[in-house]
């Protein structure tokens, strides 16, 4: 991301939740509905509650607007168990504007990750540090800054069961779909964990792979093609067409570095 602070704005979707909006006018969510693709593309898309036993611990980058964190603070709490997030962002903006005024569609549990956004903000380093509570019987753990750097500051035990990968575009921000980046999560990643993103490019599928993980596809959400999931072995993943399994495998097999993957959200 490489825009100001001040060039961000929030515009409303057609399921009544909003998203944001880059200097260019590109929307972080598809437009029919920004909760929607929180609950479809990602809770769902890490199956949420196959995830961990009476504690799940999620790694959120690309935190926004916290509409991910709200759909899986609704998956795990609602079934009665707790959530640990451990959150990277780049830009205090996004955070700041969640914190304003919480999404009315996604309450309960939107109001429950701005209420620890703003705890968060307010004491940067406990929530670094101790974490803040998330919900009835969850935390949060927010880094503010270069994900590339704050992930390797985490303590080396904090690992986690399912990943949402959502970083606002390739475009504006190549940096977190490097593969070192990628390395960095998968490295994290527990057996049976699980990874949902909106992207879909060959080369950053194909760096999944070289990263020791299995590689699947997510369905559709609105207008926004397919996205991605991927996971250590073995993993029951919604397979990939077999051509198309063929082509990444031999495109992974190639150690040459891949340009970053040009979809857009």
């Amino acid at each position: 991301m490489n825009s100001t602070p001040e060039t961000w704005n929030r515009v409303l979707t057609q399921d009544g939740s909003r998203t944001l909006l880059d200097p260019e006018g590109r929307a972080c969510h598809a437009s029919e509905g920004a909760w929607d693709q929180a609950l479809l593309r990602y809770a769902a898309g890490v199956e949420m509650a196959k995830r961990g036993d009476t504690k799940v611990r999620l790694l959120d980058v690309g935190v926004g607007l916290g509409l991910n964190m709200a759909a899986a603070l609704a998956a795990v709490e609602g079934e009665g168990r707790s959530l640990e997030v451990t959150g990277l962002e780049l830009h205090l903006n996004p955070l700041q504007l969640a914190i304003a005024e919480p999404e009315p569609l996604a309450n309960p549990w939107h109001q429950k990750v701005t209420e620890a956004l703003e705890l968060s903000l307010a004491d940067p380093e406990l929530a670094e540090a101790e974490g803040v509570p998330l919900g009835e019987r969850s935390r949060l753990w927010l880094k503010v800054g270069d994900a590339r750097e704050t992930i390797y500051s985490l303590p080396p035990e904090r690992r986690f069961d399912a990943v949402f990968l959502d970083p606002f575009a390739p475009k504006e921000q190549s940096d977190l779909w490097e593969p070192n980046f990628l390395c960095a999560i998968a490295e994290r990643m527990d057996p049976g964990s699980r990874l949902a993103t909106y992207c879909a490019a060959s080369a950053m599928r194909a760096d999944l792979l070289r990263a020791g993980l299995l590689v699947g596809r997510l369905g559709r959400v609105g207008r926004k093609a397919e996205g991605t999931v991927a996971g250590p072995a073995p993993a029951n993943l919604p397979p990939l067409p077999p051509r198309a399994l063929r082509r990444l495998k031999q495109r992974a097999a190639d150690p040459a570095p891949k340009s970053a993957p040009e979809d857009s959200k």
